[in-house]
């Protein structure tokens, strides 16, 4: 009886134990399934999500697990095919075409313009009065913008300089013409006065010589006053030259400057040496006829794509566009490559697919495109073989996409924990490729726009409140991109 009645109380004791889970089973469930996700994201650190562990270094295991799901990369997904969102990849591939030393030509090789760009058709330098003599009819025409699309593009810093319009001028204002000439005077002067001493016969000869003498240098003082105005002129020419290539503040955005760490691998930034400077010609030139930034309201998009990288991804989700605006968009995406792979293709009504950029550029008419992409290319190449990429890309985008405005989105900063400790991406990198692009906006119908300044502090540092990752926006963040983007609008012809 004893023997009976220990047995089913163990039994009661068992079952006591399983009915918890059978009344409640997700309080088990759910731990179970955290567990195995963390070991997922333990072990995938070092294979599948090698490139958000790389990105996300601070982040627990989960959330690798959660951002690959996001771009269906999964715990069993094959490490070679999957798609990286962050760019550990480049970063290692940039460092063995630095290795190499052939960075430059390999990523340059398929940005080059096809035959129905312009970026072939190069100009010789002009001098001051030629580049005068071209901008002037787009000054005065009312059809400043199409006249200037029809400009051949010139060469990324052909830019008359100062020398240039010296040289025009130096017949003018030569200094030592001046100098010889009274130091010539002079001296002929003190012969005069040593043979006057010597012999006094000839006292009204040499009062006829130091009259002549004096007329001579009357003339040439009357000359000076005269190189002196011409002179005046060359410089005032000048001046008015460098205004019709200087972009007005209300037509564009300051590059927004960043903190120095000390960490930045100078193989990335511009060489040397090099400096990108805004062209006197082209479809890049300003010409002395602007569009101002202004405000603007939400249906100012319902003729904009914007194409980038997952920067664009989160605009496209977060920024409540999606219903108005085209987005076209890659994870990890980089200028190099932008015309090469396939783009998520997202239409305002309801349309979705990866098409090609030329394919997405041909099969619409669009009154604004936006470019937002270059975080990715911080580890790749460097400054200059950036610019001259995204150059090229521009002038792609116009070949296809003549009416439209084109607008340049400054590469958004990172955050200080990112920018301090990463030689590569940091914001110091970030506002030397913001400084060369900017130089590509001509007021007119390509402008730059910097939206730093909204999610930045006053260091240049993506705000940490704003990402989860210390390069994406969070979610809610988005709103103050589109905010800015409504209060940053060029109006096109015929709504001015």
């Amino acid at each position: 009886m004893e023997k009976q009645t220990l047995q089913k109380n163990n039994a009661g004791k068992g079952e006591g134990r399983f009915s918890v889970m059978k009344r409640a089973p997700l309080l088990f469930l759910i731990p179970a399934a955290g567990i195995i996700i963390t070991i997922a994201g333990l072990f995938g650190s070092k294979g599948v999500y090698a490139s958000y562990d790389e990105y996300m270094h601070d982040q627990p295991p989960v959330a690798l697990v959660m951002s690959g799901a996001a771009d269906e990369v999964y715990p069993w997904s094959d490490t070679a095919s999957q798609n990286d969102r962050y760019p550990a990849v480049d970063m290692a591939a940039s460092a063995d075409t630095q290795e190499t030393g052939s960075s430059e030509d390999d990523i340059s090789k398929g940005g080059a313009l096809d035959d129905s760009g312009t970026e072939d058709e190069k100009m010789d330098k002009s001098t001051a009065d030629g580049a005068a003599e071209k901008a002037a009819p787009l000054i005065n025409s009312g059809k400043s913008t199409e006249m200037a699309m029809g400009f051949r593009e010139g060469k990324a810093g052909e830019k008359t300089t100062d020398e240039e319009v010296e040289k025009t001028a130096a017949p003018l204002i030569d200094p030592g013409k001046k100098a010889e000439t009274a130091k010539g005077s002079s001296a002929s002067e003190d012969d005069k006065n040593d043979a006057k001493d010597e012999d006094g016969a000839q006292n009204d000869k040499e009062g006829a010589d130091m009259e002549a003498e004096k007329t001579t240098l009357d003339d040439a003082g009357g000359s000076d006053d005269n190189e002196s105005g011409a002179a005046d002129d060359a410089a005032e020419a000048l001046s008015d030259e460098a205004a019709i290539y200087t972009v007005p503040p209300e037509s564009t955005c300051e590059v927004c400057g960043a903190i120095d760490y000390g960490i930045s691998d100078k193989r990335y930034m511009s060489p040397d040496g090099w400096e990108a400077v805004p062209d006197t010609e082209g479809m890049f030139a300003p010409c002395g006829v602007y569009r101002p930034l202004t405000q603007v309201d939400e249906d100012y998009f319902n003729d904009a794509l914007y194409i980038g990288d997952s920067r664009v991804e989160g605009l496209c989700d977060y920024g409540d566009l999606e219903d108005r605006a085209y987005f076209a968009y890659k994870n990890s995406m980089t200028i190099y490559k932008l015309f090469d792979e396939p783009l998520r293709y997202h239409g305002p009504d309801g349309t979705r697919g990866e098409l090609g950029l030329d394919q997405i550029l041909t099969i619409g008419s669009y009154g604004k495109i936006y470019l937002q992409i270059g975080i990715n290319e911080t580890g790749v190449g460097n400054t200059k073989t950036f610019y001259e990429q995204y150059r090229n890309v521009l002038g792609r985008i116009r070949a296809r996409q003549p009416r439209a405005l084109i607008y340049i989105d400054g590469i958004m900063h990172v955050t200080a924990a990112r920018s301090s400790y990463d030689p590569v991406f940091t914001n110091v990198n970030i506002v030397d490729k913001n400084k060369a692009i900017s130089t590509l906006a001509n007021g007119r119908n390509i402008f730059y726009l910097d939206m730093n300044p909204y999610v930045c502090d006053e260091n240049g540092n993506l705000l940490p409140e704003l990402s989860l990752d210390h390069a994406h926006l969070k979610a809610a963040a988005h709103d103050k991109w589109r905010e800015f983007l409504l209060s940053h609008a060029a109006l096109p012809e015929e709504a001015r």
